[in-house]
């Protein structure tokens, strides 16, 4: 049974990508002459000179179906993750305190995911973090790529993991026709199946790259040996996340020498910590790398963009909203991938 149009919410690092969400609906959504429109919920959010956070809910939201866009890194503002996370945690209780009939979080790029197992006195804070979310209230998690699929598995709510590779595909499809001359490689042996998902998908060829670590070092790469025929193709590096860009940049440098005539790179969530964006200025100024596409789930800034001509960003925002509306209308989430 359909439900009212929802309402989104978004907290402050998570407004922006909600206002794209908000414009998708507008197309997506049938018009009605009563209807003036989607836009964000009316909220406020107040910091304490201590830094302790309140928000309070500026509109009546009893009994409606609340989607509470949140992105939990934001490159373009100064909060933390952690801040970001428990502003949403805030709010949820607000919502579900204002008697909000069902909360569905929408966090396209869900934080502390690859914390998804332990490691001698480790915690597991995927788990942690699951916890405390269903705890706050929320009813529902729409995100994009979990690191591990076991992470949903930590979810006492119903979860929506979105795969980024679609949106990706679609791009590059759009963008460069035929892709059936390609090869798509991993930068490690871990994301073998995902480059083998994309050579399926897309009638092309696959690689994968091996990288051996010197431990002595954290974060160093020793080597990497690339296992695929590379030599005169265009090549697609995938993988969900860029942090640091190492490891992406020694297999863009090992597969442009086993005579690629063009390296791309291609995630999900284009995180960019210190130092990716130099390491891949650098190799694109050499010309071995010639685009870095990356999903907004990661919120940079226009400086940034600007900036870094090697960089496209797509959004996600399309995809998110028609998951919206179909789990709003009660419909199948997967039917989106058909």
């Amino acid at each position: 049974m359909d439900r009212e149009e929802p309402k989104i919410f978004a907290c402050r690092a998570g407004a922006e990508f909600g206002e794209k969400i908000c414009s998708e609906l507008n197309h997506i959504y049938t018009k009605k002459e009563d209807l003036k429109g989607f836009q964000l919920g009316k909220s406020k959010v107040t910091q304490f000179a201590d830094t302790e956070l309140k928000v309070e809910i500026l509109e009546n939201v009893r009994d409606n179906d609340i989607f509470l866009v949140q992105s939990l890194t934001n490159k373009s503002m100064e909060h933390s993750i952690n801040e970001n996370l428990m502003e949403m945690l805030i709010f949820i209780d607000a919502l579900r305190r204002a008697k909000a009939s069902r909360i569905t979080l929408v966090a396209p790029n869900m934080a502390y995911s690859r914390q998804d197992k332990q490691k001698g006195r480790e915690p597991i804070t995927a788990k942690l973090v699951a916890k405390i979310i269903s705890s706050a209230g929320a009813d529902g998690l729409i995100t994009m790529d979990l690191h591990a699929d076991q992470v949903a598995g930590f979810y006492d709510i119903g979860i929506d993991n979105l795969h980024g590779s679609t949106l990706i595909m679609e791009y590059l499809k759009e963008k460069f026709g035929s892709l059936s001359d390609w090869v798509f490689a991993s930068p490690d042996a871990g994301g073998a199946a995902r480059a083998e998902h994309y050579a399926k998908r897309l009638n092309a060829g696959y690689a994968i790259s091996s990288k051996r670590r010197d431990y002595s070092q954290a974060n160093k790469v020793e080597k990497i040996y690339v296992l695929g025929d590379v030599e005169g193709k265009k090549v697609c590096i995938v993988d969900d996340i860029i942090s640091s860009a190492g490891t992406l940049v020694h297999a863009a440098r090992e597969i442009h020498k086993k005579g690629a005539v063009e390296v791309y790179a291609a995630v999900t969530h284009a995180i960019f910590n210190e130092p990716a964006s130099e390491r891949l200025t650098e190799i694109y100024k050499e010309g071995i790398l010639k685009e870095v596409i990356g999903i907004d789930t990661v919120t940079h800034s226009k400086r940034f963009k600007l900036e870094n001509p090697w960089f496209r960003e797509i959004s996600a925002a399309p995809l998110l909203a028609k998951a919206i509306r179909n789990i709003n209308r009660g419909l199948s989430v997967s039917k989106l991938y058909e």
